[in-house]
């Protein structure tokens, strides 16, 4: 119908945790790595290493405090295309499938939170 989101929104289940694990701390990796306050040692090895392993338990008490939610396909709602992780009204993480950005899922994710409209 037209007007109709082709997407849902829900709570997060321990059928999404390797999905919002792995993409949370991948991008997380790729903002350390590569973004403004990035350097060599960001980039090595060990690094990665080390950053997986302090990251990882910080990642698991956010999925644990159910404080995510999960923008997914209507027709399939195990395919996941957006998530987002708030602490009250502020943003804590969020992601989007490559192919499902510039759709209105985290601004939507974003006002069933309450959180902010910018990302904080």
């Amino acid at each position: 119908m037209p007007g109709e989101r082709p997407y849902s929104i829900r709570r997060y289940t321990d059928a999404d945790h390797n999905f919002v694990i792995r993409t949370w701390l991948l991008s997380a990796r790729k903002e350390a790595q590569y973004g403004p306050r990035s350097g060599a040692w960001a980039r090595s090895v060990l690094c990665r290493k080390a950053f997986f392993r302090m990251a990882r338990p910080v990642v698991e008490s956010f999925l644990a405090a159910e404080s995510v939610l999960v923008a997914c396909d209507v027709a399939e709602p195990d395919v996941i295309c957006a998530w987002l992780c708030h602490d009250g009204g502020r943003v804590v993480w969020a992601y989007t499938l490559k192919d499902m950005r510039k759709m209105g899922l985290q601004r939507a994710l974003r006002t069933v939170a309450g959180a902010t409209p910018e990302l904080t």
